[in-house]
């Protein structure tokens, strides 16, 4: 860099030059040269009718000493002294109107500045004002302000630098990311002095920007995490190369709000986030709130602001994608040890505590081979440690004892940034699989037990038919004698006898043969009849039954409603249901059949007087062969309410039985109620 006194004499060149130039205005603008480049910058609007100031730029405040508040509104007049030795010497350049001429103007603290004024007339909001642009004539006032504007600047900057030290160790106090963000425009803001600040982050794509926190129009800090833009052909693309330095726009620069659309203009600098030698945003900075000259020191003490930021950034997003992915890990449902390379356990998730049983300072400290075989972890350690993953099942044991089969996952945890090839850690992952390892059990069973069923079936319904044709030609041979010895009691009831038999084994093998049926592959015509024709068949066909006992029979009809079964099917379990009643009321009982509407189901209830099923057994009356009757005092195979069940099940009914030992039974048969039209 160029020493105080290099940078003074180079000025004093710089303003030498310009010395020169205003000398040579007039010549040139005689000659149609453009006047608009010995504009210094400092320039003034002015109303042509009424002589107002309407707007200065930043270089004219500080040339005046003015606050724009204060220069804004006031009379031009009240600054211009005019130079009487000055005439104002118009030209004319593309159609303007120029003049130029010397005078001084009134500076706020009340001394006078030689300047050479070029005022001309433009169009601006829509009407016609002068533009105002002065050249300071007074070269040792120039130098002597530049003189004081470095030193002061210089100063500025130390103690900016004093600031950022202090602002750098409130932001290292953060808790989130997010929080980290907002305060970094915050202090931005309050202690570095910045105007307005924005923070843009990279995504993971490296193809976007993503907003966090910035500061609107009115000054406020608003939230800007929704907010994305592409950068692509940007001042972006030149950092990702590693040019680092700020990008900055002197005045002019256009100033956009949150939706692109341009606020103002002003300067406006960009400084790159950096977490050491990666790009991962940028900060920045513009003057729109409050019109301030850049600072020379402010590209740098951004550019300072962002590399400490981007590098706190990038530790928080780290912290929390630690944090993160440590509570995945303790509230997953997979058991996780994490353990050093001498085996003892670091870390032991809620998983692992909660299903093996072992409270978790049981666990931490203590050497990996008290809850692993001996053998698997002799054989597995050096393994896992030489970066050889292993993934298997194995047997394991509870605190308390009890086994438990898990699916388990062991692998070398490796620090990238050493040479060492043994594994700093290892890492265990078990899922219980105990839950698993029983429905693979069950259903291992469920299928052997339904080819044994499905061979059990078989086998009866071979052996059925088979026995039919030798039941037959006893039956006829039983006949054939009846005949013969009609004349011999005693021949006469061994036939009979025999023909009995025949009939209940027959009956028998009928029953067998329709529940293999029924579980097997139950097939019904289902139509829409009246309850009362299957009802009344069934009743009449039993009639004989009735009668033999003494049994009187009533039915009651609430109702005569349709429904739609298998006619021959749901005669059959109606009928069991009625015999099954028969058989158990004494003689001289009764027997009430009441039929009635009961929401959306049909009810058939069939009540008797008979003896009544003790409590316990009626969970039982409906399995194959059960009989309440141990002793078999009455014919019956214990198939019939089996088969009565099956049936009105395949209609999507149910049976309920209520009954009390010695005072009778009652049978329901539900079956859903059908729209009736």
């Amino acid at each position: 860099m160029l020493s105080e006194l290099d940078e003074l004499r180079q000025r004093v060149r710089m303003l030498e030059q310009e010395r020169i130039q205003v000398q040579t205005l007039l010549e040139d603008a005689a000659k149609g040269a453009s006047l608009e480049k010995y504009g210094r910058g400092i320039s003034l609007y002015v109303d042509i009718n009424t002589g107002i100031i309407e707007e200065a730029n930043p270089n004219a405040l500080e040339f005046l000493g003015y606050d724009l508040k204060d220069l804004v509104g006031m009379p031009i007049t009240h600054l211009e002294i005019p130079d009487p030795d000055s005439v104002p010497k118009s030209y004319l350049e593309s159609a303007i109107d120029i003049q130029v001429f010397h005078c001084r103007y009134r500076h706020a603290q009340g001394h006078e500045l030689p300047v050479l004024v070029q005022r001309w007339r433009i169009p601006k909001d829509n009407k016609r004002v002068y533009h105002y642009s002065l050249i300071d004539e007074s070269l040792s006032a120039q130098v002597w302000r530049e003189l004081n504007r470095r030193e002061d600047s210089d100063h500025q900057f130390r103690e900016k630098l004093k600031v950022l030290n202090e602002v750098n160790g409130e932001l290292g106090k953060t808790s989130s990311f997010d929080a980290l963000c907002r305060r970094t425009v915050e202090l931005g803001l309050a202690k570095l002095g910045f105007d307005r600040l924005s923070l843009w982050f990279l995504d993971r794509a490296n193809k976007m920007m993503e907003g966090s926190f910035g500061v609107d129009e009115s000054g406020i800090i608003r939230d800007e995490r929704g907010l994305h833009w592409s950068f692509e052909n940007t001042f972006i693309e030149r950092f990702l190369t590693g040019d680092w330095e700020p990008v900055v726009t002197s005045e002019g620069a256009p100033l956009y709000d949150d939706q692109s659309k341009v606020l103002g203009y002003g300067w406006h600098i960009s400084a790159p986030l950096l977490d050491g030698e990666t790009l991962i945003g940028y900060l920045g900075a513009d003057n729109y709130l409050h019109k301030q000259a850049l600072r020379s020191y402010q590209p740098e003490l951004l550019r300072l602001y962002g590399v400490t930021v981007g590098h706190l950034c990038a530790r928080q997003r780290e912290q929390e994608t630690i944090r993160k992915l440590s509570n995945a890990i303790q509230r997953s449902t997979s058991m996780v040890l994490i353990v050093d390379k001498n085996r003892r356990i670091e870390f032991a998730n809620e998983s692992f505590c909660h299903i093996s049983g072992y409270a978790l300072d049981e666990v931490l400290g203590h050497d990996l081979g008290l809850f692993f075989p001996p053998l698997f972890v002799q054989n597995l350690w050096q393994k896992a440690l030489q970066g050889q993953d292993w993934h298997g099942e194995l047997s394991q044991r509870k605190k308390s004892g009890d086994p438990y089969e898990v699916l388990l996952s062991i692998s070398g945890i490796h620090n990238h940034h050493a040479d060492d090839p043994i594994a700093e850690n290892v890492i265990i992952v078990q899922e219980d699989i105990s839950a698993l390892k029983q429905a693979q059990q069950n259903e291992l069973e469920l299928k052997l037990e339904h080819e044994r069923v499905q061979m059990l079936e078989t086998f009866v319904t071979d052996i059925g038919h088979e026995f039919k044709t030798p039941l037959s030609i006893i039956n006829t041979g039983s006949y054939l004698l009846n005949i013969l010895f009609r004349d011999n009691e005693r021949a006469q009831q061994y036939c009979q006898q025999i023909s009995d038999q025949v009939f209940d084994l027959n009956q028998m093998l009928d029953e067998i043969l329709e529940v293999v049926r029924l579980e097997r592959n139950p097939q019904f015509h289902l139509e829409l009849i009246p309850l009362e024709r299957p009802v009344k068949e069934v009743i009449q066909a039993l009639d004989s039954y009735f009668s033999q006992k003494s049994i009187g029979c009533k039915t009651i009809w609430e109702d005569y409603p349709l429904v739609q079964v298998d006619t021959e099917q749901f005669g059959r379990a109606f009928r069991e249901i009625l015999h099954n009643a028969i058989q158990y009321t004494p003689d001289g009982g009764h027997i009430q059949i009441r039929v009635k509407r009961d929401g959306n189901w049909i009810s058939t209830r069939v009540e008797d007087t008979g003896v009544g099923i003790p409590a316990e057994e009626i969970p039982h009356i409906f399995r194959h062969f059960y009989r309440v009757d141990k002793a078999r005092t009455l014919r019956g195979t214990g198939l019939g309410l089996p088969i009565a069940q099956a049936i009105i099940e395949a209609h999507k009914g149910e049976i309920r039985v209520e009954s009390v030992v010695g005072q009778g039974s009652c049978f329901e048969i539900r079956l859903p109620s059908v729209a009736e039209g």
